[in-house]
Formats: structure tokens, C-alpha cells, sequence
């Protein structure tokens, strides 16, 4: 017999529900424990993939459970799913399409990580949401500055077009003045012994000479600025008397330091720092097959991916060996030489030190510029061969010294030869240096360096091959900016990988372990279940990482009462972080888990511990879920910074 009231209190937290069960086609009315109804509920709720066939791999759900397919490459497979049969048997089958747009799930994160709110609609409004280099959402360029870009590209792309085919007339015309000169050349003999030479028949007048003079204009009107030294080839040097490049394919070398871009111009840089294929092993600084007799020197730049950041060439061992000031750092098969300088050494490269310089041919033996040591692009210093001064007279001739006099031979030449150190001062004055010249010497000009008369201009280096044109320049530098932005979404992509996740894992039906009550404890981590990138190393349930680090942490607790979990810094014997606190029912005998976040640093070890406000014994740590997998019951999550 029921009971009608409205009369029922109102409380906060209840034990049991009481519901209908059907047994066989009989609705009976049962009581129900909260907890047991919290079991159902998570059991029935499913679980969500990215990917329909990781759902369907995963069985272990009852009959009627719900999960979600939210990333699936195949649209049609994204929405939400119903099992079908017992627990590790049936099917999954979509019932309806996901409750949230497809921009939502587009933008979802792996389960654990978290992201900051996108910006607002009106700074958004029209841009590209980009990354940035913590994979935060910001705004990035707008509708109009891509499509500016692009039309600026594909207007470059005509340009170059367009002038290509006025150069290609250019030559044509070109061709025709040449074979109209040919023409009006034969009519002149023509007429002189009557015969007709011109391929029509006509008689060629003075307009021939006016047509020459047209296509003449028409070739200097069409062929672009290119032209200039278009027969060159690139890195081709000229002196060159002026502040200004003859052309948009050459650049002015005005200091010993100046750089070009290896991206914009890499012809150039080919041609300056060629790729070599040699033999690099991990370990050694020996180079062998590098082609040493190719005049390489010490103190040569030498970049590879094997290669440490600022080597240098230490020696040339011989023809096809050298020593790098660094060790490799792994096998490897090429790399490159710079004889003038590598830049700021990944976008940049030196040109050759023209400043100050005369030229001189190279001699790979060595036998006339012994300074150099067969090398190419090294700078011998300005220097004096070794000599003698002719013997110097007294002025009556003699040719020997006054008596009781001598010449100080440690003190520079003077005007009138070396200092008399001793004897009759009075013949200094008569003391005099033989010459061609004046009877009395001319002093000479002192200057930091020996030179000759000299006048001071430029070196113009052709950087590149085509079209005098700016706009593709610029649009070459829109790339080289795109080119930037894409390497460091590469290196956030990097970051984000960087991932290692430790568990504390059990065999299925095994339950957690105790708990002590009132006492902080050691969470028995005991697995690596994720470090591709081997940043952690992980020992007696401590663990070190070996960078800095973010992290989460969780720990799951069963009829506790009150519990949290921490992240104890070993090495320094301090709290690093602490969970949220929660409360685990010990007479409903309700589990749960606790959370928390912490910033660690490389090189320092930690470990997972966890307080109860009650003991438990067996599972007090969690209790088994026995679905066929390992039972976890704790995890740290580390993320590389």
C-alpha cells in the first residue's frame, strides 16, 4: 500500500531514489542507492572518439550506451552512437547527427589539454585565427591582407610574364634590324652592279635606315633593365663607380660585412656555399670526402643538419679531409662551406670582403702566395718583402765611417741613415742616404698600410637571373614571410608532441590498494604509457623530467571521506601544487577522483602523494572496473615548455 504526502522535507544530499523496474513486462516499484544509480548513469552516458573506428573498437559499454564520433576525416561518420548487445560484444550505430556545430568540434583539443577563449567576435571578425607559440588563439591577418598578398603575387606573376614576352620581342626586333641591315647592305651592292639582293625584289631606300633606327628604339623601349650584363653569369663581379646597382639583378657591395638574403637570392648562395657530399659520423669532428683541395682554409664557417651551430673548419688534413672546432651530432652527408661569412647562419649569407682589397689570382700550390695556403676568398695582410739598404757614404767619400764612430742599426731609417751612436757628432750632418733623387732625401708618406696611387669605388655582384622587377621581389619576400610563419607553426607543432604520460596501471580486477587515514602517502606510479620523446625517466614512483614542464595530475579515491592528491617536489623538499579538495562517502561508499596543475622544473624529481581523511583497505586508492583492460588509477600528464 503507497503513501500520498506533500509534506516531504528538502534536503541537500539523499541515499536512495525509488523507481520502477520492468520484469517481464511487470513495473515493480524498487529502491535504489544513489551511488549504484551513479554507476548506471556513467555506464550508459558512453563514452566520444575522434574517429568512428576507434569507437567501434572499443565494446566494453552495455546495451543502450550513448558515446559521440566528433572528428572523423569521413563527415558522414561524425554524430551521436547507441551500443548494441552485452558488454564486450555488438555494434555500435549512429542514431543522429552530433548536438553541436561542426565549428565546435573542428576546433576540440586531446583530453586533458586546455584552451583559452578565442577572441572576440568583433576582433575576429574577418581574420585567420592563428596559434600562437603556446597554441593559444589569437588573431591573425585579415580577408583583405591575403587577398591583397595574392593579388599582388598573381599581378607579379603577370608582370614577369609580360616582360618575358617583351624581351622575347625585344630579341625578335632585334633579329629583324640585323637581317634589315643585312637587306639594305646587299641593295647598296645591288644597285651598284645592278643586281637585286632584297628577299622581295625591291629596291631598299634610305627608309631601311629609318626602319633600323625604329627597332632600335623599340628594343631599348621593351628590353628590360635586366639586360645590363644579362649574358653573365650570377655571382659575376664588376668594379662599379656609383652608390647604385645597375639593375635590380645586381647589388653594390659597400662593406666588408654586408649579407643577402640565401632564400631571395639562392642561385647566389649555391654559388658562394655550395652543398658537398661528404661523410659526417656522429661523434667525430673529422669530415672525410669534402674536397679540401678545393682551397679551404681554417676559421671557414661550416654549416650542416649534423653539424653544431658556429663550426668552424680547425684544419685541412689533407685533400679530402678536415677537423671541425665540434663533435657531430649524427651521421650525416652533406654540408656547406662559407668562404666570407654565413650570415646570421640560417637566412643570411656574406658576401665577399671587397672593402680595402686588391685582387689577386689564386695559386692552389701555394708557391706564389705562400701567406694563403692555396685557399680561395682568405685575405693576405699587407706586408714588406724582406731587403737591404745599399751601404751608406761619409761625405768625403771615403765610403767607410769617421774614426771612433758606429751607426746604430736598431732604430729606424731617418732622412739622413742611421743615428751615429758614438764618435765625432759634428759628421752626422754629413752622414747622408745614396740615392737616385735630390742629394738631400724626401721624406716619405706614413700611412697604415703599403699602397699605391688608389682610387676608391664599389664591386657590383649579380645576385640574380630575369626580370627587373620589384613587385616580384616583393612578392618573394611574401613567401619568404609565409615560409617563416609555417617553420615556427612547425616548431609549436614540435612543442605540442612533446608529451609524456605516467600511470599508476594494474591488471584488470585488481583493486587500487589501501589508504592510510590523516597521513600524506606516495601514489605508487608505476608506468610510462606515453614519451615519444623520452622526457622523463621515471623510478621507485618518482619521476624526473628532463625540461621544464607543464602538468596535470589526478588520483582516484573510494570511500574515503574527504581527499586531494599533491605533487611533492623531492629534490627540494617542497608542496609543488595541490588538487582540488573532494569528498568520497565512506558509508555510500562512493568513489572519486581529484585534480590538479602544476609548472615543474627539468632536472628535478617529483613524485604523486595523496591524503585521506579515512583509511581503507583494498581499494581505497579505487576499485576494479574489470572490463578486460589494465584498471588506472592515477596519472600525471607532462607537457615539454
Amino acid at each position: 500500500m503507497g503513501k500520498r504526502t506533500d509534506s516531504y522535507g528538502s534536503v541537500s544530499l539523499i541515499d536512495d531514489l525509488i523507481g520502477h523496474v520492468d520484469t517481464g513486462g511487470q513495473k515493480s516499484l524498487n529502491v535504489i542507492p544513489v551511488s549504484q544509480l551513479a554507476t548506471q548513469l556513467e555506464a550508459s552516458r558512453g563514452t566520444d572518439y575522434a574517429t568512428l573506428a576507434e569507437l567501434q573498437a572499443d565494446l566494453s559499454w552495455i546495451a543502450g550506451a550513448l558515446a559521440r564520433v566528433w572528428g572523423d576525416p569521413v563527415l558522414a561518420n561524425r554524430g551521436v552512437y547507441q551500443k548494441s548487445g552485452a558488454v564486450g560484444e555488438g555494434a555500435w550505430t549512429r542514431i543522429g547527427p552530433l548536438p553541436e556545430t561542426d565549428l565546435s568540434h573542428s576546433l576540440r583539443v586531446p583530453t586533458g589539454e586546455f584552451i583559452n577563449p578565442f577572441p572576440d567576435a568583433a576582433t575576429r571578425a574577418g581574420t585567420v585565427v592563428m596559434f600562437d607559440g603556446a597554441g593559444q588563439p589569437i588573431s591573425g591577418p585579415d580577408a583583405s591582407d591575403i587577398a591583397n598578398a595574392q593579388s599582388n603575387a598573381e599581378q607579379a606573376a603577370l608582370d614577369r610574364l609580360a616582360a618575358v614576352q617583351a624581351k622575347d620581342d625585344a630579341v625578335q626586333a632585334k633579329d629583324d634590324a640585323e637581317q634589315a641591315a643585312i637587306d639594305a647592305q646587299n641593295t647598296v651592292l645591288g644597285n651598284a652592279l645592278s643586281i637585286d639582293f632584297t628577299p622581295s625584289g625591291t629596291v631598299v631606300s634610305d627608309n631601311v635606315q629609318d626602319a633600323i633606327e625604329e627597332l632600335d628604339a623599340d628594343i631599348q623601349s621593351k628590353a628590360d633593365a635586366s639586360a645590363i650584363g644579362a649574358e653573365l653569369p650570377i655571382g659575376s663581379t664588376m668594379l662599379w663607380m656609383s652608390d647604385a646597382a645597375p639593375s635590380a639583378l645586381w647589388v653594390v657591395v659597400k662593406s666588408n660585412d654586408q649579407v643577402f638574403s640565401r632564400s631571395t637570392f639562392h642561385v647566389l648562395f649555391d654559388h658562394y656555399a655550395p652543398e658537398r657530399t661528404v661523410v659526417i659520423t656522429n661523434g667525430s669532428a673529422v669530415v672525410t670526402g669534402i674536397g679540401s683541395d678545393q682551397a679551404l682554409a681554417p676559421g671557414m664557417d661550416v654549416e650542416g643538419a649534423e653539424i653544431p651551430v658556429g663550426t668552424t673548419i680547425l684544419s685541412v688534413d689533407g685533400p679530402s679531409q678536415v677537423t671541425l672546432s665540434a663533435a657531430a651530432t649524427a651521421n650525416g652527408t652533406t654540408c656547406r662551406v662559407f668562404r666570407y661569412g654565413n650570415g646570421d647562419g640560417s637566412m643570411t649569407c656574406n658576401f665577399p670582403p671587397f672593402a680595402g682589397r686588391y685582387f689577386r689570382f689564386g695559386d692552389p700550390s701555394s708557391a706564389i702566395n705562400p701567406d694563403a695556403a692555396g685557399a680561395m676568398g682568405v685575405t693576405m695582410l699587407d706586408a714588406l718583402q724582406d731587403h737591404v739598404h745599399p751601404e751608406r757614404a761619409n761625405s768625403n767619400g771615403t765610403g767607410s765611417l769617421p774614426s771612433g764612430t758606429s751607426l746604430d742599426t736598431g732604430h729606424p731609417l731617418g732622412a739622413s741613415g742611421h743615428r751615429i751612436t758614438s764618435g765625432n757628432s759634428s759628421v752626422f750632418s754629413n752622414f747622408q742616404v745614396v740615392t737616385d733623387g735630390p742629394s738631400t732625401p724626401i721624406g716619405a708618406r706614413v700611412s697604415s698600410e703599403t699602397r699605391p696611387k688608389t682610387i676608391i669605388g664599389y664591386v657590383a655582384v649579380k645576385v640574380a637571373d630575369g626580370v627587373d622587377d620589384p613587385e616580384l621581389l616583393a612578392a618573394a619576400g611574401v613567401i619568404q614571410d609565409l615560409t617563416d610563419v609555417i617553420s615556427k607553426a612547425d616548431a609549436n607543432e614540435t612543442k605540442i608532441k612533446t608529451i609524456a604520460i605516467l600511470e599508476y596501471r594494474l591488471p584488470s580486477g585488481s583493486d587500487g590498494g589501501d589508504v592510510s587515514g590523516g597521513v600524506w602517502e606516495t601514489i605508487p606510479l608505476n608506468t610510462i604509457a606515453h614519451d615519444p620523446q623520452g622526457i622523463v625517466d621515471l623510478t621507485a614512483n618518482e619521476f624526473t623530467a628532463s625540461q621544464d614542464c607543464e602538468v596535470q595530475f589526478c588520483g582516484c579515491f573510494y570511500g574515503t571521506n574527504r581527499a586531494r592528491a599533491r605533487l611533492w617536489n623531492v629534490t627540494d623538499g617542497v608542496e609543488a601544487s595541490i588538487s582540488l579538495s573532494t569528498f568520497s562517502n565512506s558509508t555510500a561508499e562512493a568513489g572519486l577522483q581529484s585534480h590538479g596543475v602544476s609548472l615543474i622544473t627539468g632536472n628535478k624529481t617529483y613524485r604523486l602523494e595523496s591524503f585521506c581523511q579515512s583509511g581503507r583497505a583494498i581499494n581505497g586508492r579505487g576499485t576494479d572496473t574489470s572490463t578486460g583492460s589494465d584498471e588506472v588509477f592515477a596519472y600525471v600528464i607532462l607537457r615539454a615548455i
